[in-house]
């Protein structure tokens, strides 16, 4: 199996936000275990260092 890191466009940030670490698979703002992807991306925009890419 290959891994890849994706960048985060228009065309794929809501997939991405979709993205949950949650057992009953439903995606919230509140992760169980991690910041939501959501909030992660948000955070981007005004954090010139933070680049966020899928898996």
């Amino acid at each position: 199996m290959e891994i890849t890191l994706q960048e985060i466009t228009v065309d794929n940030f809501y997939d991405v936000c979709l993205l949950t670490t949650n057992k009953s698979g439903i995606p919230t703002f509140d992760e169980e275990f991690l910041c939501s992807n959501s909030v992660s991306i948000a955070e981007s925009k005004y954090y010139p260092l933070l680049n966020p890419q899928a898996i």
